[in-house]
């Protein structure tokens, strides 16, 4: 009997990624007409931009002198930061102890930010929620989200530089500081401690679940008269910037990164999510909000050729 039970699940297990990978393959066949190639550029933008990928400390000695997989992927990864001073004074804002199990490791992180805009907007797709097109706007606009997002954080972590608050066991793993400031540890997971502002978990967390909210909020109308006195829509709106809330704190509670890094991230993440989400969609409050700005009611091809006209007057 158990035998057959679990046969059966393993068939049901492979009829979902079955059915999972049709529903993939049939979205990338409507990009493959109306945006494949900047969505796969978007994405390969993304996977340049993955600095903060890296592997665990305590590795298999087997890997050990191997180049890591996510290395060979991110650019940025191999850029040394600015390495900033440190007075001896305020070494005690860098000597928290070094956490080897995050709360949130980066792979979940990443999973998460990047899926599940993607899934949502293919839930929606797949119920008939969506107007035609509406797939390749929320593709584009999410790639562009986390593309933007991926550049700017990355370029302000080399530019900054500034320790982690377990910088001082990344320098010192003996917990012995030498008078000449010199750094005893491993040279990369050192470069690794100069990255903490701005925290790329905050901001990629509130770039691609705030992206996901402002894209829930404006299907369901939850801020125009459509919507509005529903609380049911209000508490799923908030219900992924909560998850990213949780993400970004969650790195301070594993010592990766300060309190004004978190923030800034989280910020920085959030601020691109609503830029691209407003250049492909209108306001939350507008009446038409669940409607891409590229599908709506606009004026006649001919009409707007005469508009275009200096000499054509309207009639009052």
């Amino acid at each position: 009997m158990r035998s057959r039970l679990a046969s059966l699940s393993i068939i049901m297990g492979l009829l979902l990624l079955a059915g999972f990978g049709l529903v993939l393959g049939w979205s990338w066949l409507r990009w493959y007409q109306v945006g494949l190639p900047s969505s796969w550029m978007a994405v390969c933008m993304v996977l340049l931009s993955w600095s903060e990928v890296k592997t665990p400390p305590n590795q298999d000695t087997c890997l050990e002198g191997t180049k890591r997989p996510a290395q060979s992927l991110g650019i940025t990864e191999e850029l040394p930061p600015f390495i900033r001073e440190i007075q001896p004074e305020e070494m005690w804002l860098y000597k928290f102890h070094r956490v080897t199990r995050d709360h949130v490791p980066t792979t979940l992180m990443f999973s998460v930010a990047c899926f599940t805009p993607m899934i949502v907007i293919l839930l929606f797709t797949i119920l008939q929620r969506t107007e035609k097109g509406d797939l390749k706007e929320a593709s584009l606009a999410v790639t562009l989200t986390l593309v933007l997002n991926g550049v700017f954080t990355n370029a302000i972590k080399l530019v900054v530089g500034r320790p982690r608050p377990d910088f001082f066991y990344r320098c010192f793993p003996d917990g012995q500081m030498n008078l000449e400031m010199q750094c005893s540890g491993d040279p990369d997971t050192v470069m690794e401690g100069r990255k903490s502002f701005p925290s790329g978990h905050s901001s990629f967390a509130f770039a691609g679940l705030g992206f996901t909210a402002l894209y829930v909020g404006g299907k369901l109308r939850c801020f125009n008269k459509g919507g509005q006195g529903r609380a049911w829509r209000l508490c799923v709106f908030l219900t992924p910037l909560l998850l990213a809330s949780l993400i970004a704190l969650s790195r301070t509670c594993d010592f990766k990164h300060h309190w004004q890094d978190v923030l800034v991230g989280s910020l920085l993440g959030l601020a691109f999510a609503w830029l691209c989400y407003r250049q492909h969609y209108p306001p939350l409050h507008d009446q038409d909000s669940h409607r891409p700005l590229r599908h709506r009611e606009t004026l006649p091809a001919a009409q707007e050729r005469k508009l275009a006209n200096s000499n054509y007057l309207l009639p009052l």
